[in-house]
Formats: structure tokens, C-alpha cells, sequence
């Protein structure tokens, strides 16, 4: 070919190039769009609230932090109650939960908050995820930056590591990093993350398959976060079809079925086929099936399903906190009595030196802007762990909300389901509005309180 014919068609190269690159990106646009619109109804909604709490002038602010347990929960009631309750404050509440996050997360876009909120009291509630998970364990760049904030990347590589895998091909990028072991390395399947509950990966023969079974529920839980519930079926049911062993890709498939399905017998099947093959399965797993025999009126069974994981996993104070909760409403009071105070013993043995440490950093922040710290013990529990966290001359100026008495008396005297919708810490779980509006009320008159005494 002439010099002169290719000088002529670089131009024409170079633009098509362009043109391919732009497609591509444009194409990357619309996939990271598409798949936050699953949950930007709520995230919208939120930020409409808080962005009136700011706007109106004079009014006592309320910051609220948490997870999942606080997004979109017991803030609205809060601020009802304030105002109905009050004696000339005007409040206004600010809802910062998030689902899925610890209070690592929490902590680190705390300055923002305080400068955009400017709050004259924090409410925090959290630590129920600070519990050293680990998100998508066979993928090296899950803890930076790109991995975690685009979702199109995110479903993109979880895509192609299965397809990677599925072919015999080696992933370069989870090639091990420095400080692992090299070769003879056995690939950990990654855990999954769906509403701020971690669940186990499937056991499977510990290498392709288990790993394959692990992609598939990641990507479905995908899927049903993008409300595309066809297509995360079929992905949960070739997980369970693929690793027929595996009793968590049974309950899995299970959990879907009962929470995002509504067919209670084809859940039945799943969790009795899950429980053949694995009696005693971890504790994310095992609060699933005890919620959806507890739901469907069978509290044996429920109980049964707590027990058989309390064989494996003894020392995990939310197996003996569901126990506790389970035979209070079966009348069995002697062994609620019991399992509730192995929880609380178990939960006061396990401190957890992250919560501490963000706890107490939290509080210093806060010190420094000169706005109280109202911290919240969860529903049911002792707040004393919580305490404890305080105890170094840290703080004397804390304002503590104890939960448990007054929620155990309302569970026993109208039965758990009254105040919480699941059970995934065990003794207490996501509330209902009932439940949300007692912890709402408690909080609101610990917060009057100190505001009266000042």
C-alpha cells in the first residue's frame, strides 16, 4: 500500500477509535445507571427529608447514624414524637442510615455529615455489621475504591471472573497479592452481601464448583437489588442445581422464594432439601430458616434450625438471642432465661476492638464541635457492652438509651413479630412500625430528658 494511502486513512482510524471508545463509555454510563435505580427511589426520598431538615431555620437538629436498622426506620417516628412531646423546641431529624455498612463506613464520611447537617445532637445506633466480613473474598480489588462505588464494574467483573472460570482460564487480577500464599493457594468463594446480612459461602467441593455456586448468588443478589426477580431466580436455582450438595445454595434459593416470591411451599421444599443436606448450617443461614418457620407458624422446627447451627457454631451469642426469643413465645420460660443470658455473656465477651475504636473516635469528633452523642443500644440487648466502650473517662457526657427492658416486655406481653419483621440478629431484627415507634419513643424521651436537666 502506497505512504501516501495510509498517511490518508489514519485520520479515519483515529476517529473510529474515538467513536468505539465514546460507545463504550456511553455504554458503561447507561449500565452504572441502570443498575442504581434499584435503590435510588429510597436514597431520593432520604435525601429529600434531610434536605428540608436543613432548610427549616431554628430548629433543634438530630442526626441519626446507623445501618440498615436505622435507614428509612425509626427516624420519621422520631421526629413525630419530639415535636408532639416537646415544650417550645422545634425539631428536626436527619436520616443517615445506610444499609450494609459498619461503622468504619460510618465514620468516614462523618465530617461531611456534621459540616452539611450541622447538627446539635447525634443519635447513634450501630455495629451490627462490624462482625470482620469480608465482601467478595476472591476478587483482590474489592476493598478499593472503583470496586466499591460503581456497581457497573462491580457486575462487570463479577461477570467476567465467572466466565473466566467457566472457560479453565486463570483470572490474572486474583492472582495472589503480596503477604499471600503462592502456589497451592486454594481460591476462597466470595461472601455475599444482601440488606446488611452476610451470608456464607456455599461449602461445595471447596474449588470450581463452590466458586461458580458463590458468583451465581452474587450476581443474583444483583439482580434482585436491580428488582429483576426473574432472572435472579434462574440464577439462584443453577447455583442450587450446579452444587447439588451444597445445602446453602438450598437455603439460599429458600430465603428468595419466601422473601421476594411469596411461595412459601416452594421455600418449604428448598429449606426441608437444605437441612437433609446440611443439619447444621452457619448462623446467617440458620436466623433465615427459623424467621420463615417462625412466619409460617412452626416454632419447633424454627427452633430446631437455631440448634443444629448452635452444635457447630456454640460461642454465636445471636443463635442463643433467637433461641431466647423463640421459646419465650412458646412459653418455655426457664430456657428463654437461659439462652438470653448466654447471649448477653457471649456479647460482652465478644468486644469487638473496630466498634471501640470507631466509637470512641466518633465521640471525640463530636467533642470537638461541642454536640452530644446520643448512643443506642439495640432492641433487646444489653446495653451494658455498650457502656463498657465509655468507661475509660471517655464518656460522662454520653446519653445512653437502653432497649432491652422495654422491649422485652412488649415482645412477651404481644409476641415477637408485633416489633420485629426478621431475625437476623438473633433476639431482634429489623423492626416493624410498631417496633420502630417504641424505639423511636424511648430515644425521644432520653433526648427530652437531657434537654430538660440543660
Amino acid at each position: 500500500m502506497p505512504l501516501g494511502t495510509t498517511g490518508k486513512r489514519l485520520p479515519g482510524l483515529v476517529k473510529q477509535a474515538a467513536l468505539a471508545l465514546l460507545g463504550g463509555l456511553l455504554a458503561l454510563a447507561l449500565l452504572e445507571t441502570a443498575l442504581r435505580l434499584g435503590g435510588r427511589a429510597f436514597f431520593s426520598y432520604q435525601d429529600y427529608r434531610n434536605r428540608q431538615a436543613v432548610k427549616a431555620r431554628g430548629n433543634y437538629r438530630v442526626l441519626c447514624l446507623g445501618e440498615s436498622t436505622t435507614a428509612g426506620q425509626y427516624p420519621p417516628f422520631l421526629e413525630e414524637i419530639l415535636n408532639r412531646n416537646s415544650s417550645g423546641i422545634k425539631f428536626s431529624v436527619i436520616d443517615r442510615g445506610e444499609p450494609s455498612v459498619n461503622t468504619s463506613t460510618i465514620l468516614a464520611r462523618l465530617e461531611k455529615d456534621l459540616e452539611t447537617y450541622k447538627p446539635d445532637m447525634v443519635v447513634a445506633m450501630m455495629g451490627c455489621n462490624d462482625r470482620g466480613t469480608l465482601f467478595y473474598g476472591d476478587i483482590p480489588e474489592a476493598g478499593g475504591w472503583l470496586f466499591k462505588n460503581s456497581r457497573a464494574y462491580r457486575f462487570l467483573r463479577l461477570n467476567a471472573a465467572a466466565l473466566l472460570r467457566k472457560a479453565g482460564k486463570e483470572d490474572l487480577l486474583a492472582a495472589p497479592r503480596p503477604g499471600q500464599a503462592g502456589e497451592g493457594r486454594a481460591k476462597q468463594p466470595p461472601r455475599v452481601v444482601y440488606g446488611g446480612q452476610w451470608a456464607e459461602p456455599p461449602p461445595g467441593p471447596g474449588t470450581e464448583t463452590g466458586a461458580e455456586t458463590s458468583a451465581d448468588i452474587a450476581r443474583a443478589w444483583e439482580l434482585v437489588n436491580q428488582e429483576k426477580l426473574a432472572a435472579a431466580e434462574e440464577l439462584f436455582k443453577r447455583a442450587a442445581s450446579r452444587d447439588p450438595a451444597s445445602g446453602h445454595a438450598r437455603l439460599t434459593l429458600g430465603w428468595f422464594y419466601f422473601k421476594f416470591r411469596g411461595n412459601t411451599a416452594a421455600a418449604q421444599r428448598e429449606f426441608q432439601e437444605a437441612f437433609r443436606l446440611n443439619p447444621r448450617p452457619n448462623p446467617d443461614f440458620a436466623w433465615r430458616a427459623a424467621w420463615f418457620y417462625r412466619s409460617t407458624n412452626r416454632p419447633q422446627e424454627a427452633v430446631r434450625a437455631l440448634t443444629g447451627s448452635l452444635e457447630r457454631f456454640p460461642g454465636d451469642e445471636r443463635l442463643h438471642g433467637g433461641l431466647a426469643a423463640l421459646y419465650g413465645e412458646l412459653g418455655e420460660p426457664e430456657l428463654a432465661a437461659a439462652h438470653a443470658q448466654k447471649a448477653r455473656k457471649l456479647a460482652a465477651v465478644r468486644a469487638d476492638p473496630v466498634l471501640t475504636a470507631n466509637y470512641l473516635a466518633l465521640k471525640r469528633s463530636l467533642d470537638k464541635r461541642k454536640i452530644r452523642l446520643v448512643s443506642v443500644q439495640y432492641p433487646m440487648r444489653d446495653p451494658a457492652p455498650l457502656k463498657k466502650i465509655f468507661e475509660g473517662g471517655e464518656g460522662p457526657d454520653v446519653i445512653f438509651v437502653d432497649n432491652e427492658a422495654v422491649f422485652r416486655k412488649a415482645v412477651e406481653k404481644e409476641g415477637y413479630a408485633e416489633y420485629f419483621t426478621d431475625m437476623f440478629g438473633g433476639d431482634f431484627g429489623h423492626c416493624s412500625a410498631k417496633g420502630n415507634r417504641l424505639l423511636a419513643d424511648n430515644i425521644s424521651g432520653a433526648i427530652l430528658k437531657t434537654l430538660a436537666g440543660d
